[in-house]
């Protein structure tokens, strides 16, 4: 096959601007197009992963190193690259009604598959799984990224029972060194059959340790080009917000079980499908209603009229466009005073008081904004945790004027040997679906932002609180902080990752500066 052409020398940053632009020596822009310019009509896929086995039999021939590029969402420096960059966009053909025979009998649990090209975009993907009538299990709050991004840093939502949107991934389309690209599944639930794995002229593998080290990898097993999604038969979402006093959400996780009880919802002891608390830390005194506890519980679809509230209404919607309007008004430096008025105010207007609404999940997680200017951090903590956890977080974010919110959600704990979402203590775990807790810091950049996440670092590394890091948001960029964080996790990561590229030329071809910096390429 001909070299894929390319941009050379393609000058780029990512889409929040929180990291410095970078050049890259070539920018491939894969198509499901042949080289005459038409379609597969039989696999329309196929023209695109011909053209991503080709970029990597290139960039290996020429001993640069390749990465995929998503929807470049990602605040940290995960998919910096300065060697070769293949933009994925253009990949986001999908399989919606698999042909017989593609998937083993025994694997349905009663939720359909979907067969996905990793270069999606998240909120376009959503609205194909809608028109053929299913539904994402959980995304993220704000959608912008390719589902190849999404899934490889660990994106998450607020889903108790679900995870992270890796965790709905059963089957992995991946291309490594030396012409060799693999269908892997775990062992421990085969999903499709051996024609399946025939037509797209891939190896078979099943691995569970390998498969659940490829999940969470940010492009350093190689290029994803597809995945296979157990996704949900359409659904909707039944949301409650209501305004509490930290104290009282506090009480709400106390033991590390989750219990929405006391807020008295009418739904009443219902078990809920989706549970974060959004916390102002400038207000925190009883009597303040400084958190919006949001609950949402799932229901059966039903066609709804147009919801005049528009899409999502997260804090990352917003929150930080709209705090930034605000204190544009108060001359000279953000002072106390400026973040005591903002973000009490534009956290009502931006998650406000509901009660019953219903909606489709598409519907409330569909905004896609931009949010220059602004940072954020995600930290990752066991439930029983959290309470010390909120302690100290909002007491840097006080003591440093951090011009933003605490947005805390719960989650299942995650199979991916990396995830973020992960929990630190498996062997712990008492319940059969262990339940952790994410901080986002959605907040702008300021000086006192980056005091406060710096601090929230220090003080929960001297308070011995254990916490990780999303990888697609603001890093520590520390080894030790790595071994400290995962554990033997990461050596088993590491592990997965020699046995699938045996060579230190081929570990070499799928890393990159973070890969060297955090210890990991090798």
């Amino acid at each position: 096959m001909a070299s894929v052409p390319f941009r050379p020398n393609v000058t780029w940053q990512n889409m929040h601007q929180t990291v410095p632009a970078v050049t890259s020596a070539r920018l491939y822009t894969p198509r499901n197009l042949r080289a005459d310019g038409t379609r597969d009509p039989a696999n329309s896929w196929r023209p695109g992963l011909d053209a991503l086995l080709q970029i990597v039999a290139d960039s290996e021939t020429l001993k640069r190193r390749v990465r995929a590029l998503g929807g470049l969402w990602s605040l940290s420096p995960v998919a910096i690259l300065q060697d070769h960059v293949i933009d994925t966009t253009n990949l986001t053909e999908s399989v919606m009604n698999l042909p017989d025979g593609a998937v083993d009998p025994a694997a349905n649990q009663g939720r359909p598959f979907v067969f996905a090209q990793a270069g999606s975009r998240v909120v376009d993907f959503h609205e194909q799984l809608m028109a053929a009538g299913f539904d994402l299990p959980t995304c993220g709050a704000s959608n912008g990224q390719t589902l190849g991004g999404a899934i490889a840093t660990g994106t998450h939502g607020s889903a108790i029972d679900v995870g992270a949107m890796q965790d709905y991934v059963v089957g992995i389309h991946l291309i490594g060194a030396a012409g060799r690209h693999v269908w892997l599944e775990r062992a421990s639930r085969p999903i499709v059959t051996n024609a399946f794995v025939a037509m797209l002229g891939a190896e078979l593998v099943r691995d569970d340790a390998m498969f659940n080290a490829t999940l969470v990898s940010f492009g350093s097993f190689g290029i994803v080009h597809a995945y296979m999604l157990e996704v949900e038969h359409t659904f909707m979402l039944e949301e409650y917000v209501k305004k509490i006093d930290f104290s009282a959400a506090m009480q709400l996780i106390a033991g590390g079980v989750i219990d929405t009880a006391p807020l008295a919802l009418p739904p009443g002891n219902e078990r809920p499908f989706h549970f974060e608390l959004v916390v102002d830390p400038y207000h925190r005194a009883d009597g303040a209603n400084g958190v919006c506890a949001r609950v949402m519980y799932k229901r059966k679809f039903a066609p709804q009229p147009p919801d005049p509230g528009g899409v999502s209404s997260t804090p990352s919607a917003g929150i930080l466009g709209t705090i930034a309007g605000l204190l544009d008004k108060f001359p000279g430096p953000i002072d106390r005073a400026a973040l005591e008025a903002a973000v009490p105010f534009f956290l009502s207007l931006e998650v406000p008081t509901v009660s019953g609404r219903i909606a489709t999940p598409a519907a409330i997680f569909g905004d896609t904004s931009l949010r220059t200017g602004g940072i954020s951090m995600e930290l990752g903590f066991e439930l029983a945790d959290v309470p010390r956890a909120a302690d100290i977080l909002c007491d840097a974010a006080d003591q440093n004027l951090y011009a933003g919110i605490l947005a805390f959600r719960f989650v299942k704990s995650s199979t991916a040997t990396l995830a973020f979402t992960r929990s630190p203590n498996v062997t712990r775990a008492a319940e059969k679906a262990r339940i952790v807790c994410t901080v986002e810091t959605d907040a702008l950049s300021t000086d006192g932002t980056t005091n406060a996440m710096n601090a929230f670092w220090a003080n929960l590394d001297s308070a011995n609180v254990p916490y990780t890091l999303h990888w697609g948001q603001k890093l520590r960029q520390d080894p030790s902080f790595l071994k400290k964080a995962y554990g033997p996790s990461l050596a088993t990561w590491l592990a997965q990752r020699t046995k699938w590229l045996p060579t230190p030329d081929a570990r070499h071809l799928f890393s990159s500066d973070l890969l060297d910096t955090m210890g990991l390429s090798t």
